[in-house]
């Protein structure tokens, strides 16, 4: 008697933007010791392969940029600190 296997590749799932949002925040508060009461806005691009969310913080002139991973969730994260525009 003769069996057939079949092997089935499951595609992986990518994360989300709101999922990287959430990885990047939690990164952020766990590396940073930022808390999560001083975030005033997040800003998320796609760049294909990963998403660059950045965090900014109130009362502060520092933001913290992270790269999401689309493929496995992993987090990258910097303080970098926010130039002022002199035009304004």
């Amino acid at each position: 008697m003769q069996v057939a296997r079949v092997q089935v590749k499951e595609k992986k799932e990518t994360i989300s933007e709101r999922e990287a949002i959430e990885k990047a925040i939690l990164h952020s508060i766990g590396r940073h010791r930022i808390s999560p009461s001083s975030i005033l806005a997040v800003d998320v691009d796609d760049r294909g392969t990963y998403f660059k969310v950045r965090i900014y913080l109130k009362n502060s002139v520092v933001a913290i940029y992270a790269d999401v991973v689309k493929e496995t969730g992993e987090v990258w994260s910097s303080i970098v600190e926010l130039i002022p525009d002199p035009c304004y």
